[in-house]
């Protein structure tokens, strides 16, 4: 069978951390083949910052908001309504920003975005 279209629901809940490395592994592959339309379904958004190119947040079963996930994931607010918690990556580049009063461009949404930011690689 060769789907338009694979669709994931909490794919890594419940997983412990190898396991878990390896369903990301293999839906990352599959983004990268681009013979597919992925939808991911969860509430991990350390998961959802490395993988998705678009996020849309429900709340009670409606879309709320969507777009890239470096709009969305800066939005505290948003995400606090939605009953979801900012990746780990933006907490720290927030509070890298607090103590050194470096500038929140560009926000990073991703680990090696993050390095970049802090040391000024610029891939975000």
């Amino acid at each position: 069978m060769r789907p338009e279209v694979i669709a994931f629901d909490e794919p890594t809940s419940d997983l412990d951390p190898v396991h878990a490395a390896r369903v990301e592994s293999l839906i990352d592959e599959l983004r990268r083949q681009g013979e597919y339309g992925l939808v991911l379904s969860t509430h991990d958004m350390d998961l959802a910052a490395r993988i998705a190119d678009r996020i849309a947040v429900l709340k009670d079963g409606s879309v709320v908001a969507s777009g890239p996930p470096r709009d969305l994931f800066y939005d505290a607010d948003l995400l606090s309504e939605a009953g979801l918690v900012e990746p780990r990556v933006v907490r720290l580049w927030r509070e890298f920003c607090r103590r050194t009063g470096h500038d929140p461009e560009p926000r990073p949404v991703t680990e090696a975005g993050l390095v970049d930011a802090i040391t000024g690689g610029g891939r975000g």
